[in-house]
């Protein structure tokens, strides 16, 4: 038997993985984002983690999927650092949101701040009141890039969710439908720019491992309204400019070096 370390859920190689590392939830825009990167190539595809490395401006990064919600981003996260076995790893959240403001509309991006934590699996790592802040320099760097390149983004504290489903009480049964519209109430007027699923479980396991030289941000598309207490509309993601900005972010993040 090999002894090459390996993911055990998502099969990367610990050579395919470096220091910079962008993460969407889904494989199809795994393979999107490998559009913008020279030599791009899959390097593994497991249990619907899909990974590619190429190069951005002739250095490698390396592109995997999260799937939906923070208990698969919390596998993926811990099988990267001990594939990085103590290199540092940035992480970038390349995903996408529903607006939680009136003036955060369709296509206009959300740059995260920090984190509601409305879900379970951060609890299991440390307490709720633990907040879930995004790396600073990362996110200077995002909205840098977005100010440069000329998009439309919001920076401030997003939200975190478990259940999507909850939020549709007319398609779905959801006998707390009236405390989750008072909740999206409160959410809104609290200024909280954008709820999404993944961002929470990123920013802790990534402060709490600060000493690996772990450090992660998030960019997110707007493609839903749900400043109104449930799903207004949705649209088909259009994701170039959380890409781009991503990737000019990572551009950034080295000259600091």
């Amino acid at each position: 038997m090999s002894n090459e370390k390996i993911g055990h859920h998502t099969h990367l190689k610990a050579e395919d993985l470096h220091e910079y590392v962008l993460l969407p939830g889904s494989p199809e825009r795994v393979v999107e984002i490998a559009g913008y990167l020279e030599e791009a190539r899959e390097v593994a595809s497991y249990r619907g983690f899909m990974a590619y490395v190429g190069k951005l401006d002739g250095k490698c990064i390396t592109v995997i999927s999260t799937s939906m919600g923070c208990p698969n981003v919390a596998i993926v996260f811990h099988e990267l650092l001990h594939l990085a076995n103590g290199r540092s790893l940035t992480l970038i959240r390349v995903g996408t949101a529903g607006s939680l403001q009136r003036f955060v509309d369709l296509g206009h991006l959300t740059i995260s701040s920090a984190s509601v934590r409305d879900e379970g699996t951060t609890r299991k790592f440390v307490p709720p009141e633990f907040p879930a802040v995004a790396d600073l320099d990362v996110t200077l760097a995002l909205r840098q890039a977005a100010r440069q390149m000329g998009y439309v983004y919001h920076l401030g504290v997003t939200h975190s969710k478990d259940a999507f489903d909850a939020e549709e009480p007319d398609k779905n049964k959801v006998p707390l439908a009236e405390a989750n519209k008072q909740f999206w109430k409160m959410m809104t007027t609290a200024n909280v720019l954008s709820t999404e699923m993944e961002g929470a479980a990123f920013f802790i396991l990534a402060y709490i491992n600060r000493e690996n030289n772990v450090r992660a941000g998030m960019i997110l598309t707007n493609v839903g309204l749900t400043w109104g207490g449930e799903s207004f509309a949705q649209v088909e993601p259009t994701n170039e400019a959380a890409i781009r900005t991503a990737l000019e972010a990572i551009l950034i993040l080295r000259q600091a070096e």
